[in-house]
């Protein structure tokens, strides 16, 4: 950002807007001014609360995660509601719109390949990528061993290879 990049912050009830320049004066002279939390938004700054930026930051992580389990099996990423409610978000900050145009197509394929899984593979999906839960943590939940869920998802994975080449 640089310091004419407008910043939105809430003085006396009201959405007040600011240069960033400004904001980074404040922060540094203000020790209660640090405290406060913003999000960027469509290239601004925009303060939100502190249960916002953590929702914010819980989902960012989601979206990260995603991503990640998302280059194990060759697609961008996988849809649920939650992270299609973030595209606005992830779409105004993608340097490149081609790149997100392709993403968001593939989220949109990759629902009708969940369609066609069982409902314990899409139960083990949800679980592990829409929750973000560890292969323990649900080995533990289902009653299985850490090795029969690993296993599981290997299997998964390799059948949703396999339909993403057929698709």
């Amino acid at each position: 950002m640089n310091d004419q990049s407008i910043c939105y912050l809430w003085e006396n009830g009201q959405r007040v807007a600011i240069p960033y320049g400004e904001l980074r004066n404040r922060r540094a002279s203000d020790p209660d001014f640090r405290r406060r939390r913003f999000w960027l938004f469509d290239d601004a700054l925009l303060e939100v609360t502190e249960e916002q930026h953590q929702q914010l930051r819980r989902d960012a992580n989601h979206q990260y995660y995603l991503s990640q389990q998302a280059q194990d099996i060759n697609i961008c990423s996988i849809a649920t509601d939650r992270v299609a409610e973030q595209d606005l978000i992830w779409g105004a900050h993608s340097d490149d719109f081609e790149e997100y145009v392709v993403q968001r197509i593939m989220r949109e394929s990759m629902g009708s390949i969940l369609a066609l899984l069982s409902d314990e593979e899409q139960a083990l999906v949800h679980a592990l990528f829409y929750e973000g839960i560890t292969e323990r943590a649900l080995a533990e939940r289902w009653s299985l061993t850490h090795g029969a869920i690993h296993q599981r998802k290997l299997k998964l994975l390799e059948k949703l290879r396999a339909l993403l080449k057929v698709e």
